[in-house]
């Protein structure tokens, strides 16, 4: 039973439902959950896992140590903002949520990596030789 094919008010597209099942298959694999023979049981198997996690209290006790200068701010579940309309059942929020989470992970790692770049790119062009005796900037 795939918690994605219920009916909700939220509706996705066969590409969106497509994405968002890759990206939970791709949460489960970082957890290092069993893949099921199917998309569907290995959804359903994050969905089970996260439950029985959450069930257990082990989502509300999870914190990293924060670095010396790093300021950390923990959540629970259900304090981190859904940031989109579903009819309410908190199985496909929990899922929701994570994904929108693995979302915001993936782009800071890519804005950091584009800072990285730019960064990279000043080093070079920011330091100007200049050559007083032609008046111009540069070689």
């Amino acid at each position: 039973m795939n918690p994605l094919k219920r009916k909700t008010e939220m509706t996705l597209s066969p590409h969106d439902e497509k994405v968002v099942a890759s990206e939970l298959e791709n949460l489960a694999q970082s957890l290092n959950l069993p893949k099921g023979k199917t998309q569907d049981e290995t959804i359903s198997i994050l969905y089970f896992y996260i439950k029985n996690a959450e069930s257990k209290g082990y989502l509300q006790k999870i914190v990293e140590k924060p670095k010396k200068n790093d300021k950390s701010v923990v959540m629970s579940p259900e304090e981190v903002p859904l940031g989109m309309k579903t009819s309410g059942n908190r199985k496909i929020d929990t899922l929701a949520k994570i994904v929108r989470l693995k979302y915001l992970e993936q782009f800071r790692d890519i804005q950091e990596c584009v800072n990285q770049k730019i960064n990279k790119a000043q080093t070079m062009t920011a330091d100007p030789k200049t050559n007083m005796s032609l008046a111009k900037v540069g070689f």
